[in-house]
């Protein structure tokens, strides 16, 4: 269970940091990159967050918004390259 929310907590973290990082850059390959790696990271929330609530445990968003928390963990996995 300490690894799913230590796996989380990064997650949580990666996310903003990628979001913050889009917002200084002008180059469009930079921020596909960018992108990308944001949607990895969604991508494993998802799945960190499903493991741990299958084993009766809780996460809390730290870093991004609890909202966008929600709304990345109620949506389905994203696939494909991130335009």
């Amino acid at each position: 269970m300490e690894a799913l929310k230590v796996g989380l907590t990064i997650e949580d973290l990666d996310i903003r940091d990628l979001m913050e990082f889009t917002k200084e850059i002008g180059s469009e390959d930079i921020i596909l990159v960018y992108n990308n790696l944001t949607k990895g990271s969604r991508n494993h929330l998802r799945a960190y967050y499903r493991q741990t609530t299958r084993n009766g445990g809780r996460y809390e968003a730290q870093f991004i918004s609890q909202e966008l928390f929600n709304s990345i963990i109620d949506s389905p996995q994203e696939r494909g390259r991130s335009l």
